[in-house]
């Protein structure tokens, strides 16, 4: 079964569709270079720990995913806030990420802002969504200042449990990646919820496994 698997994931990467990976590691030259010939064609960073600070990983990750041949438009971020028990606001954690980011001349085209449970001490979503809803509105405009694309990740369990479903249509005219991981790269399990009427790309598996470094998957349609 697993094989099988295997080459299926290899089949629908040659396809005309788009194929990428985000990892929360540092990531070599070599190991974007074979992602490259695989077939991906663009990545999502973590450029923010779920316990409120800078992934210092992440300037040289990109560079190294540009060097090995992908193309800086294709590069992402994400931010994985610290909500709410906070010590530092949305616009603070915003500011770090996009400042250290800017020291080093990093190249990214989007920001997405993870909506998920937050496994860090003092840092985990409010039990009220409105607080939590208000908290993602005020990333989003820290962004927004900064001139910055954003987009949010979200499953529609996880934004019904952290922003009280479709209550919370904060974010809801900017691009969805969200997760499924039933190795389907489609959209063709997809439900409408907080405001979006369709995904912009779906994470469908969360294991990559080829090229030795552990990532999700992503599709989406050319």
């Amino acid at each position: 079964m697993k094989v099988l698997v295997l080459l299926s994931l290899f089949a629908v990467i040659v396809s005309a569709d788009r194929y990428g990976l985000d990892m929360a590691v540092p990531v070599n030259v070599s190991t974007w270079r074979c992602w490259l010939n695989q077939g991906f064609s663009f990545a999502s960073v973590r450029a923010y720990h779920s316990f409120g600070e800078i992934d210092e990983n992440a300037p040289d990750s990109i560079a190294n995913a540009i060097e090995a041949g992908f193309a800086p438009e294709d590069m992402a971020v994400y931010h994985f806030p610290c909500c709410c028990g906070a010590k530092k606001s949305a616009d603070v954690q915003v500011a770090e990420m996009v400042d250290y980011l800017a020291q080093s001349q990093t190249n990214y085209s989007i920001v997405w802002f993870d909506v998920e449970t937050n496994p860090s001490r003092n840092c985990g979503w409010s039990t009220d969504s409105d607080t939590n809803c208000a908290f993602l509105k005020d990333l989003i405009s820290a962004a927004a200042s900064r001139h910055l694309v954003t987009g949010i990740y979200a499953s529609k369990y996880m934004w019904q449990s952290i922003m009280g479903g479709d209550r919370c249509t904060v974010g809801g005219d900017l691009p969805l990646w969200y997760p499924r991981y039933n190795q389907d790269p489609s959209f063709q399990d997809w439900a409408p919820f907080g405001g979006w009427t369709q995904p912009y790309m779906k994470q469908y598996w969360d294991h990559e496994p080829h090229c030795g470094v552990d990532a999700d998957v992503s599709w989406r349609p050319n």
